[in-house]
């Protein structure tokens, strides 16, 4: 007859197996393993399942911030547009100002009123003070 030697774990003593006790022990083994495999199974599933909506979580606040932030850019480049427009507006409000005071300058010098003049250069000259 078939003998198989397994060692005590605790001891360390050789025992004989008989090819039926060995049969069975394999089986009870072989059970066990199955069911502590299967287990580990369910625990990393759970563990995965569990990181999954985790990272899930995080990529979803992650795509809130990134559209908070484009709305807040969006916003900030209309108000940079915004106040580009009215900046030109101002430059051609100013420049059309300088010109009909320099065109009433001119036209008072024509008719010869110094008094006029006077007036019309020192206003002139505060407008040329403020666009400095």
């Amino acid at each position: 007859m078939d003998t198989a030697i397994i060692v005590c774990p605790n001891c360390g003593t050789e025992i004989e197996l008989s090819a039926a006790l060995e049969e069975q022990f394999r089986h009870e083994n072989e059970a066990g393993l199955k069911t502590l495999a299967g287990q580990a199974e369910q625990k990393a599933r759970a563990g995965f399942a569990l990181e999954k909506r985790h990272l899930e979580h995080q990529l979803a606040e992650e795509r809130r911030r990134r559209e908070v932030a484009q709305q807040a850019e969006l916003t900030l480049r209309k108000e940079k547009s915004a106040l580009e427009e009215r900046a030109r507006d101002l430059d051609l409000e100013v420049a059309r100002r300088v010109d009909a005071e320099k065109q009433g300058l001119a036209e008072a010098i024509r008719r010869g009123d110094v008094a006029l003049v006077d007036i019309l250069m020192t206003r002139h000259q505060s407008v040329d003070e403020c666009i400095l």
